[in-house]
């Protein structure tokens, strides 16, 4: 797929696998980092092809997102439904939540609508259509909380249709 030839596109992906490794083998940060630097060459999609990446945005989101965690996982938390819980979703699905949620709180240079289509198009290289919906209606409940004032712009009258969905 053609989301992957962009450079920022494919540091994301890369950052949903280091975050998925360092979740699931415990290693740290700075070893998930130095690993992915010395022996991957860049972000790996599904069909095996190897992307650059930007290293310093890489290194940068590995640590913070990390550091950040609990915050992040407050925020998402926040915008599940009752019977959902951090702990009920996949481990790639955690990591990408948190990599959106942290390039929502801090990275407010990129806007919040392309921050949702670019993890919704990262979500369907790893899951279905239940949850690349999933994916984008979290998203967009975040980005909603988060820029509040840049997620009206360029809304119909009256919110909406996630808002309508969900009752609001």
């Amino acid at each position: 797929m053609s989301w992957r030839h962009d450079i920022r596109s494919a540091t994301r992906l890369a950052v949903i696998q280091g975050l998925y490794q360092i979740e699931v083998s415990g290693l740290s940060c700075e070893t998930v980092i130095n690993q992915f630097m010395s022996h991957q060459k860049g972000a790996v999609g599904v069909d095996e092809t190897s992307c650059m990446i930007d290293k310093e945005l890489f290194s940068d989101m590995i640590v913070h997102v990390e550091g950040d965690r609990p915050l992040l996982d407050n925020h998402i938390v926040a915008v599940l439904s009752r019977e959902w819980s951090m702990d009920r979703l996949g481990t790639t699905m955690r990591a990408l939540l948190r990599a959106a949620c942290y390039e929502l709180v801090t990275r407010s240079v990129v806007p919040a609508r392309v921050v949702i289509k670019e993890y919704v198009d990262i979500a369907g290289e790893f899951h279905g259509p239940s949850e690349i919906g999933f994916v984008n209606a979290a998203l967009d409940r975040l980005a909603r909380d988060l820029r509040s004032e840049e997620m009206k712009i360029g809304q119909p009258e009256g919110g909406s249709k996630v808002d309508a969905a969900a009752g609001q």
